[in-house]
């Protein structure tokens, strides 16, 4: 700098995108028909998180029981395809029309993605499916009513946080520490992921080149046989074969400095958090490796 002249200085930050006020569907209840499977229950998980009423019943005999005490306002009954048949049958048995007259009137059938259903063999009046793995968006758009437009509809988004996120995706968890270890694996399990874990950096390559699904790597920093540094350099160079060679990884150490961090991000990790794990700055660290749209 000069004196009377003074210093010019270039920086730069980085800040999160805009936050969006949250929507909600407008809806006054669900009844799910399904087995408890793991797409049922995270179905039911988001309509918890929008306040939607919502009862997971799985079997006929009980929807029947219910339908005997049905609370005011439940407007969809979504069936999940395995029952979808037993349902027909059961909903055009004379005696049980009383019981069906109670029912809602709005019907959704949840199908599996990639399968091609036979309208005709829908219940009557079923007007909608809703596609397993559950995407948000749609299950918001099924419950509005507006499934055709949700998809150039812009005032339909809203913010996804980790307690909004219907979480799917398969995650490697590389921690030699077995209580560090089973703490990260019940945050992301709880939160819908499948998680697989590994002791040490070669254990997580060997799972690598054995797992084809893998969508992201929580890599501890230090760890005996092969650390993470180690483990990341390999993963880049193709050591745990081509497909994995820009997989999201994350590291995770016990050290919050500066520097640690720059070493991380040097290594080719993709993003840093510091032990103890807090379940929100993992899950919004997480989300924001998997999703693009995804706003910390």
């Amino acid at each position: 700098s000069k004196l009377n002249e003074g210093s010019q200085f270039t920086a730069t930050a980085t800040l999160s995108s805009p936050v969006r006020l949250q929507q909600l569907p407008e809806v006054g209840g669900v009844i799910v028909l399904s087995s408890l499977h793991r797409q049922a229950r995270l179905l039911c998980k988001q309509l918890a998180v929008w306040k939607v009423r919502f009862i997971l019943i799985d079997s006929l005999d009980s929807l029947a029981e219910f339908s005997e005490k049905m609370p005011p306002n439940m407007d969809w009954l979504i069936i999940d395809a395995a029952l979808q048949a037993e349902f027909s049958a059961w909903r055009n048995s004379k005696k049980q029309a009383r019981r069906v007259e109670l029912l809602p009137t709005n019907l959704a059938v949840l199908v599996d993605r990639d399968t091609t259903i036979n309208v005709t063999s829908l219940p009557d009046n079923t007007l909608h499916t809703l596609n397993k793995p559950v995407l948000r968006h749609e299950l918001f758009a099924l419950l509005q009513g507006s499934a055709r437009n949700v998809a150039n509809n812009a005032d339909l988004s809203f913010i996804p946080s980790h307690q909004m996120v219907v979480s799917t995706g398969r995650i490697l968890l590389a921690e030699d520490n077995p209580i560090n270890r089973e703490v990260a694996f019940y945050m992301l399990q709880d939160s819908g992921f499948s998680v697989l874990s590994a002791e040490d950096g070669k254990h997580a390559i060997d799972l690598l080149k054995t797992n084809n699904d893998i969508d992201l790597v929580l890599m501890d920093c230090r760890m005996p046989v092969m650390d993470g540094f180690a483990a990341t350099y390999a993963i880049r160079t193709g050591k745990a074969g081509e497909r994995y060679k820009n997989i999201p990884i994350v590291a995770c150490t016990a050290n919050a400095s500066v520097q640690d961090k720059q070493e991380c991000l040097q290594a080719g990790m993709n993003a840093y958090i510091t032990k103890p794990l807090r379940k929100k700055v993992l899950l919004d660290t997480v989300l924001a490796m998997l999703n693009p749209d995804y706003t910390i």
